[in-house]
């Protein structure tokens, strides 16, 4: 469930540039070596902008799949 996104006084604005590059790259471990940052501050601000928004931002692809 969404939330209706009237306030972003929770919004951390800096969040965003994380989210912009894993979109971009399509991989976190990607974004991380582009922002010069270890995978783990990507995921926890990524997580963290979710929280803000109330809403899943990317899915998890999992594992690939064997043959």
């Amino acid at each position: 469930m969404q939330k209706n996104i009237t306030s972003l006084g929770s919004l951390n604005w800096d969040d965003l540039k994380f989210f912009l590059e894993v979109a971009r790259t399509r991989k976190a471990s990607t974004a991380a070596k582009r922002l010069a940052v270890d995978y783990t501050t990507v995921s926890r601000r990524i997580s963290s902008l979710e929280a803000a928004l109330g809403t899943l931002l990317f899915e998890n692809p999992g594992p690939p799949a064997s043959s």
